[in-house]
């Protein structure tokens, strides 16, 4: 599953890749002549406003087709028009920004993906990271690498949500339900008494 999953991220990033070519070509004025969607063996074509379309066996990739992306295109363009319409034909300033734009619309699409993959996953239930002997943490039977899955039958987001929660109690015992061992280990429950302003 990870490697169908990785081969697909491939052909996405690469998809992206040339939508950032195609707009970076629209900016410059350069001409898109073809598209081609998907891999393998082309099994329909079309022709329409001097613009081919292209579709493949396998329904993965894609791929913009530049007007005068060779110098043999660009030779082979007819007329002042279309050759300045070419890639080649542009400055060079023109041909780094179109390039540009396939890697800058990479980044943000790779960047977007981490960012709403951590917005979409829950973050991992807050870790106990240390206990301070003699304390009602320590005698409730809290140990180091414990990880709390609810504190008064609420599950913590964030360490904070732990500590405002024991504020809270104002003093009142408080029911916490901790996890040891790893995610196949143990779950445990114990009530930990809270000290009457802040602390455990």
């Amino acid at each position: 599953m990870a490697a169908v999953f990785y081969v697909a991220f491939v052909f996405l990033v690469f998809a992206v890749r040339e939508v950032g070519y195609a707009l970076g070509a629209l900016l410059v004025g350069v001409r898109i002549e073809a598209l081609f969607l998907g891999l393998g063996p082309v099994i329909f074509r079309l022709r329409a406003s001097g613009r081919r379309l292209l579709l493949g066996l396998l329904p993965v990739g894609i791929l913009v087709g530049l007007s005068g992306a060779t110098e043999d295109a660009q030779r082979g363009l007819s007329g002042e028009g279309e050759r300045a319409r070419g890639l080649l034909g542009k400055s060079y300033g023109g041909r780094v920004l179109v390039f540009f734009c396939g890697a800058a619309v990479c980044l943000a699409g790779a960047w977007g993906f981490l960012f709403s993959g951590a917005l979409l996953r829950p973050p991992p239930a807050p870790v106990v990271g240390g206990v301070t002997l003699h304390s009602p943490a320590r005698e409730a039977g809290l140990e180091a690498a414990d990880r709390i899955v609810s504190v008064s039958g609420q599950a913590p987001r964030y360490l904070f949500d732990v500590f405002k929660t024991i504020f809270d109690a104002r003093g009142e015992p408080v029911e916490v339900e901790l996890r040891r061992g790893g995610a196949n280990g143990e779950t445990l429950r114990v009530t930990l008494a809270t000290r009457a302003g802040f602390g455990a």
